[in-house]
């Protein structure tokens, strides 16, 4: 049976072996399962990796993320209007993406995008292009997805269930998977992180999907 000290260690060597974080002023803390980060970090995607390394780490249950955005002083940190127009040049720039209803506000360098995209997986792209613009101390990603296409909810969740055999990532009787008006609901038990990824994703990448409620629970099968 692996302690709590066993987690944090694990927590806190993964953040000292992940190149994009400089993890000298974070601090972990675990109790129940649950991983907290705290302290701080230079960049906003620092912070985005030190969420994501914790949370494939064995028998991490849930991770709250309380790390803060500290640029170096020997950083100038820029406007919140230069922050802004780098982000709307990035997203013009992307051939992935139409920005055509993308609104981006920023205030105090925190990001909020508004308006709305045909996929998930294109919500997704936008946050990645706020993750590595300089500047930014966190966001806020209220990006409606509109498909283009009219999809059935049973038709994707079909398809979601046959990705899952596609990839063998679980056997799909340990997945409840219900769709309502193009919006997913996960339930079920999986045996890691790196599983329940797996499967949040293959569900959100999927035709059709609007947003995913991820109700799965990690622990023994």
């Amino acid at each position: 049976m692996r302690t709590k000290e066993d987690i944090k260690r694990d927590v806190t060597e993964s953040l000292y072996w992940d190149t994009r974080v400089d993890a000298s002023e974070v601090t972990v803390e675990v109790k129940d399962g649950t991983v907290v980060l705290g302290g701080s970090v230079p960049t906003y995607r620092a912070r985005y990796a030190a969420e994501e390394d914790a949370r494939v780490i064995r028998d991490v249950k849930e991770v709250r993320n309380d790390i803060v955005v500290r640029y170096p002083t020997t950083v100038t940190v820029p406007t919140d209007d230069e922050i802004r127009d780098d982000i709307r040049n990035s997203l013009i720039l992307d051939p992935d993406i139409d920005d055509t209803d993308i609104a981006v506000a920023v205030d105090g360098g925190w990001v909020t995008l508004r308006g709305s995209v045909p996929t998930l997986w294109q919500k997704d792209l936008v946050e990645d292009v706020v993750l590595v613009s300089r500047g930014v101390l966190g966001a806020d990603n209220e990006l409606a997805v509109v498909p283009t296409k009219a999809a059935v909810d049973q038709a994707i969740a079909d398809d979601i269930v046959a990705e899952f055999e596609r990839r063998f990532i679980v056997d799909p009787n340990d997945i409840d998977v219900t769709v309502a008006d193009g919006r997913v609901t996960l339930d079920g038990v999986v045996p890691d992180w790196r599983t329940r990824n797996a499967v949040y994703y293959a569900a959100r990448y999927t035709l059709g999907v609007i947003d995913v409620v991820d109700n799965l629970v990690v622990g023994p099968l």
